[in-house]
């Protein structure tokens, strides 16, 4: 794996466990928080790692990257914030941005294509909003590892191959 994109990057903390199974990765994450970002990229600086690359971004501003520059791009409990309006536009974007795939660990309902508002957070059928915009893809979707509240109702790891 040469690149990934982590959507939602906060402080970094996926992005640090990445780095020590993926050494030689270009890691690139982008938060919405200026604050995170500053944290993360004095972090990656202090352990003078050069391979991370942290932007503030919102998940609905990724029109101005490039088809495929990513091998993998992610999210973890992220696109819960993301409203009805956006989410299929954020879903799609990142799909074209990974030549690979797109691991997702978010919420996810059967039948909740338009959404499904709950405790504060969106929640969202993935495989009926990947599939209508990429017929082709390869989805899978297990229950996630996260536990507690409303993890343990929708909590899934979502994964696309192309």
């Amino acid at each position: 794996m040469q690149s990934v994109l982590e959507i939602g990057c906060a402080a970094g903390p996926n992005l640090r466990r990445l780095r020590e199974k993926l050494p030689s990765t270009q890691l690139v994450g982008i938060d919405i928080n200026k604050q995170a970002i500053r944290t993360a990229n004095n972090y990656f600086r202090s352990v003078n790692d050069d391979k991370v690359n942290l932007f503030v971004k919102r998940a609905n501003q990724l029109a101005d990257l490039q088809d495929k520059s990513f091998n993998v791009v992610f999210s973890q409990a992220v696109l819960i914030y993301i409203p009805p309006g956006s989410i299929n536009r954020v879903v799609a974007d990142m799909i074209r941005l990974s030549s690979d795939g797109v691991v997702l660990n978010e919420y996810h309902l059967e039948g909740a294509d338009k959404g499904f508002f709950d405790s504060g957070r969106w929640v969202y059928d993935y495989y009926t909003i990947i599939r209508r915009q990429f017929p082709k893809v390869n989805i899978n979707i297990q229950t996630s590892d996260f536990k507690g509240g409303s993890w343990d109702l929708y909590g899934s790891l979502i994964t696309v191959k192309h």
